[in-house]
């Protein structure tokens, strides 16, 4: 019975490692200092920014924090952002408003 559980619990980690895997990402902020369709400039990284980029921008409201649906086109030099690096593109950026 244990040998069986054994067995299982390790083809459980074999299908279920890989997918986990492929989701590493992290975020990184900072001040934005170039920007082009392909690439972006954030506190002196280069990153380059997936096709499907998804942009939104944080607020505040009376104390709270909302996001609101906004395009790439809207980062320019200067803006505030973290952006989520998925492998080594951007596949995510919020542009922090609130900050100005």
């Amino acid at each position: 019975m244990k040998r069986i559980a054994l067995i299982i619990l390790l083809v459980s980690i074999c299908v279920v490692g890989p997918a986990s895997a492929a989701t590493h990402h992290y975020y990184f902020n900072g001040i934005v200092s170039a920007v082009t369709p392909q690439q972006m400039t954030v506190s002196g990284r280069d990153l380059p920014v997936a096709d499907n980029v998804k942009v939104v921008a944080m607020v505040q409201n009376n104390g709270a924090f909302f996001e609101e649906p906004a395009r790439y086109s809207e980062i320019s030099a200067g803006s505030s952002v973290s952006v989520m690096v998925e492998g080594a593109v951007v596949t995510r950026v919020i542009i922090e408003r609130w900050k100005r």
